[in-house]
């Protein structure tokens, strides 16, 4: 249930820091769903500086249909999935965000911006440049895979099965390491790989490049735990082999 709350305090925040068009293989290494590996462009040269990133984040991913339960939730067969992103700063309408499923074996993809609405935030305003964000539209997902999986865990619902790791603009390459192969000396200093929640490689080393931290809010350097009131979240990102802190989620200040 607090995988879910955090997901959906996301989804109403929007992060409060921060069919497509057929391209050739040079041109998009990770395409709309990919199904072979051997497909995805392995040359860290060729990816996207990490520096050029405007955004990343963690998201759900939700699905749509014509059936709901008491509570609201929609229920299965599923139509489409989309997911719900903003940003503090207007996107480019057209440039592609990759999109990577966490805990699923859904390869990574892309999908393409085709809307972006300036938008008043409703939620906790800390800073007069988050008074309105783009709530960023895309095109839907219609794959089986993604329409017919099950939850990942209890944490999750039918309708929000998984959650995704988003970066704009769109990298050639990426993809989400398993904890279990991380090491204290591939994160940032001070962080604990138990509260490392995605670990995304851009290079295809097998090294983090980007992070997602959660961890009990106003205890950075702890363990998290379960019983914690509030979790809050930082992402870094490694530029010119340093790592720096990207973005922050403070979700007690959650109005």
């Amino acid at each position: 249930m607090k995988i879910l709350l955090t997901l959906l305090s996301g989804l109403l925040l929007f992060s409060c820091s921060y069919d497509t068009t057929a391209h050739s293989q040079n041109e998009r290494a990770i395409p709309d769903i990919i199904t072979d590996q051997s497909k995805v462009n392995k040359s860290p040269a060729e990816n996207t500086a990490t520096s050029e990133i405007k955004k990343i984040g963690e998201y759900g991913l939700l699905r749509n249909s014509d059936a709901k339960d008491a509570n609201g939730w929609m229920l299965p067969p599923y139509k489409n999935a989309e997911i719900k992103m903003g940003f503090y700063s207007e996107p480019q309408i057209g440039e592609e965000i990759t999109v990577v499923p966490l805990k699923v074996s859904i390869e990574p993809f892309r999908v393409k911006i085709f809307n972006a609405t300036r938008t008043e935030n409703s939620g906790c305003i800390k800073s007069e440049k988050e008074r309105y964000f783009w709530a960023i539209e895309t095109e839907k997902l219609t794959k089986p895979e993604i329409l017919e999986i099950k939850p990942v865990d209890k944490g999750y619902k039918n309708q929000m099965p998984f959650s995704v790791f988003a970066i704009y603009p769109a990298v050639k390459f990426a993809k989400s390491l398993n904890k279990s192969s991380l090491s204290k000396n591939s994160l940032p200093p001070n962080v604990l790989i138990e509260n490392v929640e995605s670990a995304i490689d851009l290079d295809n080393d097998a090294k983090p490049d980007l992070l997602s931290v959660n961890f009990c809010c106003g205890e950075p350097e702890k363990a998290k735990v379960e019983k914690c009131p509030y979790i809050c979240k930082k992402y870094y990102r490694k530029n010119n082999k340093a790592w720096e802190l990207f973005d922050i989620q403070d979700f007690q200040e959650i109005c």
